[in-house]
């Protein structure tokens, strides 16, 4: 890869290498202003050598590869940013093939988005490979969260209950919604109710409203309607809708059909169901 743009001659900077155009064959790459240049605009080939800039996939990983064998280490964060930028372009369209040049771009030295590559195996319910990627990034709530969710469609509750807790204790709270409706579910209704009750305190509207719901079975009405009102007030739809019920059996109708428009505005289909 040239330490300079071949056709102003100035340094190329690692942002030129974030937004540059390079040519596999040559290697060539240009500044950020001159891939600007209406040659390579209309033309869609190098300046240089006229080699098309768009190659079959299995050809520009096999230069790549090439290219950054014959590299020094000096340029190896320029060239990492040609991985990571070319991955990031095919992500969407040839994922696997995306994957091979992040992973390029990680053994040259540089961060890859693992929790993007990791949801993407997730959306394609291709579990495995999910948890393998989630599981470079253990310390992320966001993984922790996920792999919690994971283990859970594998119907592997106690793992499931291990990664929960840990992203729990890393801030995230809908972990921490997710196992007080666990153990509610599962009738361990005090671990429920600390669960739930954490939640409550870190402003959780979702553990807020279930909280209201474990109260209301356990016949505690008027802690369940505060709370119900709060989680309403927080923007949750389904407090909204329970409240609505709450005001339905107070004979409260107006409020009633008040909270199931908002709650079926906000996307909530048993709210929705009622109005029509």
């Amino acid at each position: 890869m040239n330490e300079e743009c071949p056709i102003c001659f100035e340094n190329i900077t690692i942002d030129d290498a974030d937004e540059g155009l390079i040519c596999f064959t040559c290697s060539y790459m240009y500044c950020r202003t001159c891939c600007n240049h209406q040659y390579i605009i209309e033309k869609n080939k190098c300046a240089l050598c006229n080699q098309d800039l768009k190659l079959d996939e299995d050809d520009e990983l096999f230069s790549l590869i090439n290219i950054s064998l014959e590299k020094t280490k000096e340029t190896y964060l320029h060239l990492g940013i040609v991985f990571s930028k070319i991955a990031s372009r095919y992500f969407n369209y040839n994922f696997l093939y995306s994957v091979e040049l992040y992973k390029q771009a990680h053994d040259l030295g540089l961060e890859v988005p693992y929790i993007k590559i990791a949801d993407k195996y997730y959306e394609k319910k291709d579990y495995h490979q999910a948890v393998i990627w989630y599981q470079v990034i253990p310390n992320s709530p966001e993984a922790c969260l996920k792999l919690g969710i994971v283990y859970s469609i594998l119907d592997n509750y106690d793992l499931a209950i291990k990664w929960y807790k840990k992203s729990a204790y890393l801030g995230n709270n809908v972990s921490i919604g997710r196992l007080g409706f666990y153990f509610q579910e599962n009738d361990k209704l005090e671990l429920a109710e600390y669960w739930y009750e954490l939640g409550v305190t870190l402003g959780d509207v979702s553990s807020i409203n279930n909280l209201a719901v474990l109260y209301r079975k356990e016949g505690d009405k008027n802690k369940s309607f505060k709370l119900f009102k709060r989680a309403s007030n927080g923007g949750s739809k389904e407090a909204m809708f329970n409240l609505a019920m709450v005001y339905k059996e107070k004979g409260y109708n107006r409020k009633c059909r008040r909270l199931l428009r908002k709650s079926s505005d906000l996307g909530y289909e048993p709210a929705a169901l009622l109005i029509i």
